[in-house]
């Protein structure tokens, strides 16, 4: 089991980077790289040259470092983290958290340098229909990839975790996603839209 210890340098790769302004993942990088940081951890977050326009230094006490990725559906996320994993090699990053399964392809790299990744897959993502049926094979060899050479596969949902579960016998680590809690609020805006407290389902398409 690894334990991250104060001394350690981190990379976290595979995402578009923060500040955190598309998806899940960018939102989880830029949570919990805030505590790692508070925990007096060296962080690092690697952020795609495409996705912004303005280039920070650090973000949250985070350390950025920009890649650059073409404007390419199938090659973006792969060829940045490719060149991510050159970039925390030559930093002489200690462990990286990778996330998205299609890039569990390069986990070999970081082995050979005997880095130690934990990978954090983004469901069956070879089962939706946006990809093509290349596509969904590379998918599927790459979770073979995550789950043959991460020290550990972390899943946020049960359901995932079972899929693993099923096709490679190996147990997933379970992490729900968490949320900021906001206790004051306008409650006047209830009442423009006509909602009244602890009544209301949200359903989000």
């Amino acid at each position: 089991m690894m334990v991250f210890n104060k001394n350690i340098k981190l990379s976290i790769i595979g995402t578009r980077g923060i500040p955190a302004s598309y998806g899940g993942f960018e939102t989880s990088v830029e949570e919990t790289g805030k505590r790692f940081v508070k925990k007096g951890i060296k962080t690092d977050i690697y952020c795609r040259t495409n996705h912004y326009k303005k280039k920070l230094n650090s973000h949250k006490n985070s350390n950025l470092i920009y890649v650059w990725s073409p404007r390419s559906k199938y090659l973006d996320t792969i060829i940045s983290t490719f060149l991510s994993i050159l970039i925390l090699i030559r930093n002489q990053s200690d462990i990286v958290i990778m996330y998205g399964v299609g890039n569990s392809l390069l986990i070999p790299i970081l082995k050979i340098f005997q880095i130690p990744v934990i990978s954090v897959v983004d469901g069956a993502d070879w089962e939706r229909n946006k990809w093509g049926y290349f596509s969904k094979l590379y998918l599927r060899v790459n979770s073979f990839f995550a789950v043959k050479f991460a020290e550990t596969v972390i899943v946020d949902s049960m359901i995932v975790k079972l899929k693993y579960k099923n096709k490679y016998n190996y147990n997933c680590k379970y992490i729900q996603y968490g949320f900021t809690s906001f206790n004051k609020y306008n409650k006047k805006i209830l009442f423009v839209y006509f909602l009244l407290k602890m009544r209301i389902i949200l359903l989000i398409f």
